[in-house]
């Protein structure tokens, strides 16, 4: 009777084994590799005349120039920790090389407390350059499954910051990363792009912005300048943060800063 029932108990047990496995594969689907859902309106002032644009895609602007600020500088610097900017006193005159070596900051801090804050972030993965950008540009979250598109991204065509710009009439300049070029390739009015994927390369995107940014705010028409500097995030991939390249990246953007 036992040998009559092996083959039987040997039938449920591959089906349960079977039907577990697919439970659990469905479950990690639906809660890990989510799907993004792209809104496709575009916010429009609430008080100003909605116009169509020359493109399809962006049918709507905001008329007027209500501006509080002539110009936006908005300086990225990939890979930049919480404790690489934080300074604390305590470690001197000996801090590893990813400690205080950005004291402009603090001086901002102390000087201008008005004006300058510091805030702590938590990325959700993935924490590709894609995916970052996205959310900093659109406010929306990106899912897990983006990371295929991190080297081959494609034109964002939902609502964002550099839209908002382009559409109320402000020029949008570039420097860096060229990531940004496969985002936003309708949306840079001038784009000085530089290339990325090589993680051996800690300088020439950096260099590329420091010699394009001060020479593009003179300008009278830098309404709204990004810079994205990359050397961090190379020399953290390349070397880690405790080699003595670190601090050299970390003091010359403390410098560019200043």
């Amino acid at each position: 009777a036992d040998d009559h029932m092996n083959p039987r108990r040997g039938f449920f047990l591959l089906a349960f084994i079977f039907f577990s496995r697919m439970v659990g594969f469905l479950i990690f689907s639906k809660g890990f590799l989510l799907k993004r859902v792209v809104i496709p309106d575009y916010s429009v002032c609430p008080n100003g005349p909605a116009a169509a644009s020359d493109d399809t895609h962006f049918t709507h602007t905001c008329n007027g120039d209500a501006r509080r600020f002539k110009r936006v500088v908005w300086l990225l610097i990939d890979a930049l920790r919480y404790d690489f900017i934080v300074y604390d006193a305590a470690l001197d005159p000996s801090p590893p090389p990813y400690r205080n070596k950005m004291p402009f900051i603090r001086d901002l801090l102390r000087e201008h407390p008005q004006h300058a804050r510091i805030f702590k972030l938590i990325a959700d993965p993935p924490t590709t350059t894609m995916q970052r950008l996205k959310a900093l540009t659109t406010g929306s979250l990106p899912t897990f499954i983006d990371i295929s598109s991190n080297f081959n991204s494609h034109e964002i065509l939902e609502d964002n910051l550099l839209h908002q710009a382009k559409a109320s009439g402000r020029n949008v300049t570039f420097m860096g990363d060229d990531t940004w070029l496969g985002l936003y390739p309708r949306l840079l009015t001038k784009a000085f792009d530089y290339p990325s994927l090589n993680v051996k390369d800690l300088h020439t995107v950096d260099n590329g912005v420091v010699a394009n940014l001060l020479p593009e705010l003179r300008k009278y028409d830098a309404d709204f300048v990004v810079g994205h500097f990359l050397g961090v995030d190379h020399v953290g991939h390349t070397y880690g943060p405790f080699h003595p390249t670190m601090a050299e990246k970390l003091l010359q953007l403390n410098d560019v800063l200043r």
